[in-house]
């Protein structure tokens, strides 16, 4: 089963270190790239990918409200949140907004493609392959 990510990110270069990064792995593939909250909802509920990898700021987290993680749990049910700040507090937002697991941007390239294989819908079939 190949799995199918959408990238999200206001900055194109980690988007692009991303993609890169993913086209290494035959069984993931990236269908999508957004640069705002608004694309990465939009782009979400028409293209259905797997899982969403997004900045967790994109989230305006900080000023997250229960509308705004309704929002995203509706249109983004599994993704994986990435960010330079991996605190307990940036942890705590995360889980708030409804994130499955929170990356450290320095750390992506070891722990990218482990955290999209073990979130990914049916990952322990995955996993088997």
């Amino acid at each position: 089963m190949t799995i199918e990510v959408l990238l999200a990110d206001d900055r194109d270069i980690i988007r692009s270190g991303m993609r890169r990064l993913l086209g290494f792995d035959p069984e993931i593939s990236v269908v999508g790239e957004a640069e705002t909250l608004a694309d990465t909802l939009r782009m979400a509920e028409q293209l259905k990918p797997h899982l969403v990898i997004m900045d967790l700021y994109m989230t305006q987290a900080d000023r997250a409200t229960k509308q705004l993680a309704e929002q995203i749990s509706k249109s983004i049910p599994r993704w994986i949140a990435v960010s330079f700040a991996n605190d307990d507090a940036a942890k705590q937002l995360a889980a708030s907004v409804g994130a499955l697991k929170l990356l450290d941007k320095i750390s992506l390239s070891d722990d990218l493609i482990p955290a999209i294989r073990s979130h990914a819908p049916n990952a322990d079939a995955t996993a088997a392959a």
